[in-house]
């Protein structure tokens, strides 16, 4: 009996000791699928472009970024699309900035999500200032198929380049995201020449207006939208004759400020403006001149003539975004034609925000 006894203590020390390892591993195991540092890394921001770190010119094409405006979308193991239920849920309105030794920072961090297959998709917008908030609206964060509604400033000296970004689908294997900005808007310098020489003698142009839908909702494509279609984003233009604006030159014309024209071949620059990518701008953009004429020949010969003569652009060259296009109009007596070499060129310097982007440590 002594001896049963014995051997009951020892299978019980036995029995009780690998319960013991069990429950060891299992506490292990547990630990590492929830606190696994290499799967949970933080989001950080890289691009190649360095940016400068003076502020953006006012009223010119925006080369330089060192803030912009963050939002994304967490979207499982899905791609993400406009027309699907997903919302800017993950990021909303944070602020990304450049700082001191070139790389870019935000706070509080997000991190991936642990499962390599689940996806987020980034969005931005620049510049980073009050100016471009108060023309900026943003679908609130809990929104599905969230967009952009822009309002143009509109006199000349307010205009400002917006620039957008879209990065799907991202990974924890992306690391580093690369917002690469694109111009969202269309750039359009108005110029005028004496389109009837031999009999006006001098023009004097005291005003210049383009009148045209003024708001757009900006929405982002899926990444199987070609790149042939519209790109990143697409515009619609609220054509409501409410968003109807009348976008006034006044860096050079307005007020005391003229533009004469003698019988020179050379044309002058009137005007610059950002504009909404319309498409075809025959239906939806008006040219205004408020001039007065001094006619050498013809009726009214000796006499100067007030006059405000509007005109449209033809269906072609298209206004897309990141386009410059560039119209010369000729003043004949009391009509204008545009000159039929519209010049159209990509903005310059392409943009991307740079630097070397947040450790993802």
């Amino acid at each position: 009996p002594p001896k049963r006894n014995i051997m009951n203590a020892k299978s019980k020390t036995w029995i009780v000791g690998v319960w013991t390892l069990c429950l060891c591993a299992c506490s292990d195991r547990t630990s590492s699928v929830n606190d696994e540092p290499s799967v949970s890394l933080p989001i950080g921001f890289s691009s190649d472009v360095a940016s400068a770190e003076s502020p953006q010119t006012r009223g010119t094409v925006l080369t330089t970024i060192d803030k912009v405006r963050l939002f994304a979308s967490y979207t499982g193991t899905a791609d993400w699309g406009p027309s699907s239920s997903y919302s800017f849920d993950y990021m909303y309105d944070q602020l990304l900035t450049k700082v001191a030794d070139g790389s870019w920072t935000y706070s509080p961090l997000k991190y991936w999500p642990v499962n390599p297959a689940d996806k987020i998709s980034f969005f931005a917008y620049a510049p980073e200032e009050a100016k471009t908030k108060g023309y900026i609206s943003v679908s609130a964060a809990s929104t599905s198929n969230p967009k952009f509604t822009y309002t143009l400033p509109a006199q000349e000296s307010d205009k400002l380049d917006l620039l957008v970004a879209g990065t799907l689908n991202c990974t924890n294997a992306t690391k580093k995201v690369s917002l690469s900005m694109k111009h969202a808007l269309t750039q359009v310098t108005f110029k005028a020449k004496n389109g009837a020489p031999a009999n006006i003698s001098n023009i004097t142009l005291s005003a210049a207006t383009v009148t045209m839908p003024g708001t757009g909702t900006l929405t982002f494509n899926s990444a199987s939208v070609p790149a042939s279609a519209s790109g990143t984003f697409i515009w619609t233009p609220d054509t409501s004759t409410s968003k109807l604006t009348i976008f006034t030159a006044d860096d050079k014309l307005g007020g005391s400020k003229t533009i004469s024209l003698g019988t020179s071949a050379d044309a002058q620059t009137l005007a610059t403006f950002f504009l909404l990518p319309v498409g075809d701008p025959s239906t939806q953009v008006k040219f205004s001149l408020t001039y007065t004429i001094t006619k050498t020949s013809g009726p009214n010969s000796g006499n100067t003539t007030a006059l405000t003569t509007t005109i449209s652009p033809s269906a072609s060259p298209l206004w897309l975004p990141g386009k410059v296009l560039g119209y010369t109009i000729l003043v004949i007596d009391d009509r204008l034609e545009i000159d039929g070499s519209v010049t159209v060129e990509d903005f310059g310097n392409g943009t991307d925000i740079g630097g070397g982007g947040i450790p993802a440590t």
